[in-house]
């Protein structure tokens, strides 16, 4: 008879990774595809380790810091919480990627639907983690990871290049004519893999961190969704758990924590001031739209898009199910 506490999992890209069941969620379950292998309550499991410290892989569940069960077989790719019925996709780089969040109506003429937590949280003071714009991959505030956050490593850089003005994809006509995406001081836009890009001002699903990691239900914010965040909301500064609860007009709330950023091989700021993006490209190419703020004010501004910054979800449009 098949040892049931014994079954392998293969994480091909993970090395370790802790993630905690958290109190909101009621049950966890761990499935192979769409059927399911078992289940936790939250009473009952606390922590969940996926491994790849030895061969094969393994994934164990833990309650009050002991171990409960082990697999290590091919039944096991990844983790619901029913407490919002989604899947949690597979980490990245040995990161958790937390759990999905519940929504918020904060009474907003757009319908919008802001999520409870960052992506990579597990409740709304978690820090969670930080992203370059336009990547999908996500850091914790340890710079052990040993990743550095600038032009050289960001993604969307032409080849050879490691500067502001060698943004790929995402790009518009903003004048700087000795960027990659100017020819002969004509506007030409990009070429990444064999497709040219021209005037894409948003995100596409694919590169959106919040529609990667959690979902087709969601996606990060456009710029318009945060500035009416701030127009439509009371935003209030807290000094206690450091950050902003954010108050619609039906009295509903959420809480952006000051989680700080990640610049360079550095992790600052936090406590102070946060920063989180939307979906949105600058009117110069190098730069996307980000909310920001310190307990002084709030706004929304614009930053390098290789920088490490929080990401806030809201609920895709028409898809609040």
């Amino acid at each position: 008879m098949e040892d049931t506490n014994m079954k392998k999992i293969i994480l091909s890209v993970l090395t370790f990774a802790f993630c905690a069941v958290g109190a909101s969620a009621q049950v966890t379950g761990i499935y192979k595809g769409d059927k399911i292998v078992t289940t936790y309550h939250a009473e009952g499991a606390d922590s969940i380790v996926f491994s790849r410290a030895t061969e094969p892989a393994t994934i164990k569940v833990y309650a009050h810091g002991k171990e409960i069960v082990e697999y290590n077989s091919d039944s096991a790719d990844r983790i619901i919480y029913t407490n919002t019925k989604e899947e949690l996709p597979n980490t990245e780089n040995g990161y958790c990627m937390g759990t999905i969040a519940d929504y918020v109506d904060l009474g907003l003429p757009s319908g919008t639907l802001w999520a409870t937590h960052n992506i990579g949280a597990e409740k709304e003071t978690d820090y969670g983690l930080y992203f370059a714009w336009g990547e999908t991959t996500g850091y914790t505030s340890d710079t052990s990871d040993g990743h550095s956050f600038d032009w050289a490593n960001y993604k969307w850089m032409a080849s050879g290049q490691s500067s502001s003005k060698g943004c790929t994809k995402y790009t518009v006509a903003d004048g700087k004519t000795s960027g990659c995406w100017y020819s002969n001081d004509t506007y030409v836009g990009t070429t990444v893999d064999g497709t040219t890009y021209t005037n894409l001002t948003e995100l596409e699903s694919s590169d959106d961190a919040a529609t990667a990691n959690w979902g087709s239900n969601w996606q990060m914010p456009s710029k318009a969704q945060q500035d009416e965040l701030l127009t439509e909301c009371t935003c209030t500064w807290d000094s206690t758990n450091e950050g902003y609860k954010v108050t619609g007009t039906n009295g509903n709330s959420i809480f952006l924590p000051a989680a700080g950023w990640r610049n360079s091989s550095n992790f600052a700021l936090d406590g102070y001031w946060g920063g989180y993006w939307s979906r949105s490209l600058n009117s110069l190419s190098f730069y996307a739209d980000r909310l920001d703020f310190n307990s002084s004010g709030i706004s929304v501004l614009c930053c390098n898009r290789f920088l490490g910054k929080s990401v806030r979800a809201v609920r895709v449009q028409n898809n609040t199910k």
